[in-house]
């Protein structure tokens, strides 16, 4: 049986974004020091996620698209740091 897969953005907030949410002040959304990771193959979104809080511990927020070669695919789901991150290996 073959895998699911999905495709995902995540968005990484620098230094001076981050130090903003920890005061609980307003973000600049469109910072340019602020950085998106794309990820081509993502099988499991439970280890997923659990990757990118290890690797990028400031992360915001996470994009997870259909696959499709060649495409960026329709977009599944949004999930948000602490709100609503996902609770199951798939969609």
């Amino acid at each position: 049986m073959a895998h699911i897969r999905y495709r995902a953005i995540v968005k990484v907030l620098c230094g001076e974004c981050q130090a903003n949410v920890d005061l609980k002040r307003r973000i600049d959304v469109k910072c340019p020091n602020c950085s998106y990771k794309k990820y081509q193959n993502v099988n499991n979104l439970l280890t997923f996620t659990s990757f990118i809080t290890k690797e990028f511990p400031n992360w915001i927020w996470l994009n997870i698209y259909e696959y499709k070669k060649g495409e960026l695919g329709a977009l599944l789901q949004s999930f948000q740091r602490g709100k609503n991150e996902p609770t199951s290996h798939s969609l």
